[in-house]
């Protein structure tokens, strides 16, 4: 069911009367008596400050999120407007809940794809809860205390006592480890997953007072921890192979990422803020000057700098890391400090402050700086960060040239590798160092270069009966002397993994055509820039209030176009936008507008 992202609404905390309504529900649902229901049991079912939100699939199941207060952890779905449905984090902490049906480890697998679940994929025998319409919990042979998934039976188990040979869908998987909510719950750190569970009911109510500190919610690294009690061996045998390598990893007690260091639980000073804003500088400096920034121009405003490169790139999610809470409070005072520093260079107009250059990776400044992955974007925050900010958080795109035959002595004569790939600055930087390594440069008019049997070759027939040509001229034929390449980098991917395209820099197609005589609009492209046709289609159909429909581009393609009623291209270069694609990056046309005559 959550194979894919879901478009979720924005998290609002339920009300009170609603989590009554609610915690009602699960305990009637769910069969826990009144003697078991104590303070603590019904704090780990519904928190006081569970927040609920409604969402879609791609699928087009509608449904309602339950999340814990940290708005990412989810706890409930509710589907089908009625039945609520816990999620594997929810029965880790309360395991009795549900029955529990066994399958084999590659069939959780199958179900983290969306799949099913098949009875021929189940192992008996089956509780006599197991009935259809009742909600249950799947887990793996190998480990048959730990849910690994939820689903809805949509057959009786009851009685059934041999599943090889046979056919049919025993379950409808509801979630599972490994899908999107597990990914959301996640953010930046590998989750743990219990290698065993205490799936015995809990002991009924004494009347003896419960401690406050037994209704605080558990989290769910707490949950993990406490019900762990085996080596990593035993808990990556537990769970899918996709996710083994994830889980071997942090079945210790330090889940750590490749990423920055993680928000610790107490306010960070400001010192500890400032260098925050400081390494998010640097590492903007860095990605610039390695090509991955392929969409940064300067001069940029401070404001625009600031949340379209540093606030997505801040090594911590913690909510006071704000620059409010600076030492410096503005971008101005943040970026002058940092000018004092040598890390960029800043001119005032009308104003504003301008960051007209930044300095490079050769600065000492990055002697004992290590470059990190930032943690996923905070889904909330300040008024800094601004919608341009969130559309450059997810994509990276960068135009990279490789040398052909014809360059390849310029590199050589350099000491730059002819086979490395490099930004289009890059290749001026090349170029202009193997002038003055020649003495090629004319003393009287420095933008003219005197042509040597490497650069007459560059320029072949044009440098007949030449001596000198204009620097420029010898730029432009020494970029077309090289491949164009491209990489485009989405989310948190590593970049170093991501591998160059040939050829030039994609667009995205937005046309606007007829179609059995009514306007429509068509974008195509979209795979290229890491989008999935049928997210944007979901989203350009709340955006424009129009129908969307997704189709493949011809009969043989494999890739896909999405198709909105109506004359939307504003409204889809908008959408785009919000995903880091730039109007740059966008062939816009229209074929119902009238030609003039």
């Amino acid at each position: 069911m959550f194979r894919k992202k879901p478009n979720l609404k924005s998290f609002a905390p339920v009300r009170s009367s609603d989590r009554r309504r609610m915690l009602a529900y699960i305990l009637d649902e769910f069969g826990i008596s009144d003697a078991e229901a104590t303070p603590a049991l019904k704090a780990r079912l519904v928190p006081e400050t569970i927040r609920s939100s409604k969402f879609v699939t791609t699928t087009k199941d509608h449904g309602v999120l339950y999340v814990a207060e940290d708005g990412k952890t989810p706890l409930w779905i509710k589907i089908d407007d009625v039945r609520l449905v816990p999620t594997v984090f929810t029965l880790w902490k309360c395991p009795f809940l549900v029955p529990i049906v066994l399958t084999w480890t590659p069939v959780i697998e199958k179900l983290q794809n969306g799949a099913d679940l098949m009875l021929p994929g189940l192992i008996p025998p089956f509780a006599p809860e197991a009935v259809r319409g009742r909600v249950v919990a799947i887990a793996a042979e190998s480990a048959r205390s730990v849910p690994l998934a939820v689903g809805v039976l949509d057959m009786d188990l009851k009685g059934v006592t041999r599943t090889v040979g046979t056919h049919g869908k025993a379950a409808f998987t509801v979630h599972s480890v490994g899908d999107e909510l597990w990914e959301m719950a996640g953010g930046n750190t590998r989750l743990v997953v219990p290698a065993t569970l205490d799936v015995s009911r809990p002991a009924a109510a004494t009347g003896d007072p419960v401690p406050a500190e037994a209704l605080a919610e558990l989290s769910v690294a707490d949950a993990a921890a406490d019900a762990a009690a085996a080596t990593a061996a035993s808990v990556s045998a537990s769970v899918p192979a996709a996710v083994s390598a994830d889980v071997s990893a942090a079945a210790s007690a330090d889940v750590s990422t490749d990423a920055a260091d993680e928000p610790a639980a107490d306010e960070p000073s400001t010192d500890d803020i400032d260098e925050c804003f400081r390494r998010a500088l640097l590492l903007t400096i860095h990605n610039t000057d390695s090509g991955l920034n392929g969409d940064i121009t300067l001069p940029i405003t401070s404001s625009s700098l600031i949340s379209a490169y540093i606030l997505p790139r801040l090594p911590s999610t913690h909510p006071a890391v704000q620059l409010k809470k600076t030492s410096w409070k503005k971008a101005g005072k943040f970026l002058k400090a940092m000018e004092r520093e040598g890390l960029v260079r800043l001119k005032d107009k009308a104003g504003d402050v301008l960051v007209t250059a930044m300095t490079a990776r050769a600065h000492p400044a990055f002697a004992e700086f290590r470059v990190y992955r930032p943690p996923k974007p905070r889904t909330a925050g300040g008024p800094a960060e601004t919608a341009a900010g969130a559309a450059a958080l997810g994509l990276q795109v960068s135009e990279l040239f490789q040398p052909r035959d014809k360059a390849g002595p310029v590199f050589s004569a350099v000491g730059e590798d002819p086979r490395a790939l490099y930004s289009g600055a890059e290749l001026r930087d090349v170029l202009t160092r193997y002038f003055e390594a020649e003495g090629l440069v004319e003393a009287d008019n420095p933008r003219n270069v005197r042509l040597d049997p490497v650069l007459a070759h560059l320029l072949s027939a044009t440098a007949t009966g030449r001596a000198s040509v204009p620097r420029d001229q010898l730029v432009e034929r020494f970029r077309e002397a090289c491949q164009p390449m491209h990489k485009i980098v989405r989310g948190h991917e590593d970049a170093a993994a991501v591998r160059a395209a040939r050829g030039p820099l994609p667009h995205v197609q937005v046309a606007v055509a007829l179609k059995q005589g009514h306007k429509v609009t068509r974008v195509s492209g979209l795979e290229a820039f890491k989008l999935d046709p049928a997210e944007l289609a979901e989203e350009l159909r709340v955006e424009c209030a129009s129908s969307t429909t997704v189709g493949k581009v011809t009969p043989s393609s494999k890739l896909h176009e999405v198709v909105v009623q109506g004359p939307q291209a504003k409204a889809v270069v908008r959408v785009l936008g919000r995903h880091g694609v730039r109007p740059a990056w966008i062939d816009e046309t229209d074929a119902t507008s009238k030609k003039k005559k």
